[in-house]
């Protein structure tokens, strides 16, 4: 036999899907966020290889590197590096 939800705990349920999916939401678009990011963080990586003769590791220190110095989002640093 189902149990009846009165329309209080109906609510509660319905709000408590709503945050799940709000959640889900979130994290999909901060996935999202971060596979734009890898794509130019590896962009800018290549150019800083070509460009100073380094290996791929070295190029993530720099931009590291860089990112620290200037207090600016790894990614906004690559973002820069790849339009320039």
């Amino acid at each position: 036999m189902v149990d009846e939800l009165t329309a209080a705990q109906a609510a509660e349920r319905i709000a408590e899907l709503e945050a799940a999916l709000k959640k889900c939401v979130a994290h999909a678009e901060g996935i999202e966020t971060a596979l734009q990011s890898r794509d130019v963080i590896g962009q800018a990586k290549g150019i800083l290889m070509e460009r100073g003769h380094v290996d791929a590791q070295a190029a993530f220190s720099e931009l590291v590197a860089m990112s620290q110095t200037l207090n600016e989002k790894l990614r906004d640093v690559a973002q820069r590096i790849a339009t320039q």
